[in-house]
């Protein structure tokens, strides 16, 4: 078997479980199933981790953009807008560069998508 690469110290991976202002409704399923603990020590869940961290934060970062685009048109709604759109790009260039990392070693994530929320990643190492 190949190894794959180390992940939490290289990464910069903090499970989103960990942190107080985490919101369980934006937190995705892992291949349909609840996602490993925090403290999983197994490769596979570890990078699974990693990939259900990048989709809570493109979640949260959905949501609030659903959130700003509820305000009536302003400057500050369109200012707010943009951040919120950065924000979520920036998520989306940390997603595919897990993708990059992982997919030689066979891992392949893929989002199920519902109601513009990544609700559950599907996790499949080859």
């Amino acid at each position: 078997m190949t190894p794959t690469p180390e992940t939490d110290e290289r990464s910069g991976f903090q499970d989103p479980r960990s942190r107080s202002d985490f919101l369980p409704q934006h937190y995705p399923r892992a291949n349909g199933k609840e996602a490993p603990p925090i403290d999983a020590a197994a490769q596979n869940d570890r990078i699974v981790l990693e990939f259900l961290a990048v989709y809570y934060e493109l979640n949260s970062e959905s949501s609030r953009l659903l959130e700003v685009r509820k305000r009536p048109d302003s400057q500050q709604r369109s200012e707010a807008e943009r951040e919120r759109l950065q924000a979520i790009e920036k998520m989306l260039v940390l997603r595919d560069g897990l993708e990059d990392r992982y997919a030689p070693f066979g891992v392949i994530a893929e989002p199920s998508i519902s109601d513009c929320m990544q609700v559950k990643c599907n996790n499949n190492p080859k």
